[in-house]
C-alpha cells in the first residue's frame, strides 16, 4: 500500500450461499464451504492492505485445461469418457465461463487504468448461458460419440462438499465500464474437448 501498488485478485461465486440469485457486487457474501471461505478472506485481505485494487469474481471456468480433470467442465468430460456415460448433477445451476474471455475483461480493465479510467472495487464477470453438470455432459457427450442414452440425471442434489445451488454473478457493473464478450458454451469447449481427447 505504501507504494501504491495495483492488485487484482481474481475471486469466486462461491462467496454467495446461492439461496438469493443473481448476485451483485454489493450483495451479502455468505460461502458455505472451504474454498469459499478462503477466497472471501483474500478478498478482505486485499481491500484492508491495498486502496488501488480490483477483485474481479468469476464462476465455474474452462478453456485451457491441459489434462482431463483440470477443471469441473473438463473433469464431467473425462469422466463421460472414462465411462462412455454416467450420472450427473442435475441441480445446481452453473454458469460456464472461458479463460479467454476472463482473459480479455482483465486486459481491457489494465487498458482502462492505463488511459486514466481509474477502476476499482469488487466486479462480477460471468457466462451467460446456465447449465447444471448433467447438460453440460449432454452437450458435450454429442461432440464425444457418446450416446445419450447413457447419461442419467441425478435430480437428488450434490454429494461431497456444500456448494451453492445457483450463484449467478450479474456482470452489469462490469458491462457498464468495459465491453465484454462471452464465448458461447458449445463453441467454447468443442477445441478443448479436441485438444484433451484428440486419440
Amino acid at each position: 500500500a505504501e507504494r501504491g501498488i495495483f492488485m487484482l485478485y481474481i475471486s469466486t461465486d462461491y462467496v454467495f450461499d446461492g439461496k438469493n440469485p443473481p448476485y451483485y457486487p454489493d450483495s451479502k457474501t455468505n460461502p458455505l464451504n472451504f474454498y469459499g471461505r478462503t477466497k472471501l478472506a483474500g478478498e478482505e485481505a486485499v481491500k484492508s492492505a491495498l486502496e488501488s485494487c480490483i477483485i474481479l469474481r468469476v464462476p465455474i471456468l474452462y478453456g485451457t485445461e491441459t489434462y482431463p480433470r483440470e477443471s469441473s467442465v473438463s473433469s464431467v468430460a473425462a469422466s463421460l469418457m472414462e465411462n462412455r456415460g454416467g450420472t450427473f448433477d442435475d441441480v445446481a445451476v452453473r454458469y460456464p465461463t472461458h479463460t479467454e474471455d476472463v482473459a480479455g475483461v482483465i486486459s481491457r480493465i489494465l487498458d482502462s487504468r492505463l488511459n486514466g479510467k481509474m477502476l476499482s472495487g469488487i466486479y462480477h464477470f460471468s457466462g451467460d448461458e446456465k447449465y447444471t453438470k448433467y447438460e453440460m455432459a449432454l452437450v458435450m457427450a454429442d461432440m464425444l460419440g457418446i450416446e445419450r442414452e447413457c447419461i442419467s440425471p441425478d435430480r437428488k442434489g450434490q454429494g461431497g462438499a456444500d456448494r451453492p445451488v445457483n450463484s449467478r454473478l450479474d456482470s452489469g457493473k462490469l458491462a457498464g465500464e468495459i465491453s465484454l464478450r462471452n464465448t458461447p458454451f458449445n463453441a467454447g469447449i468443442k477445441p478443448v474437448l479436441e485438444r484433451l481427447f484428440r486419440n
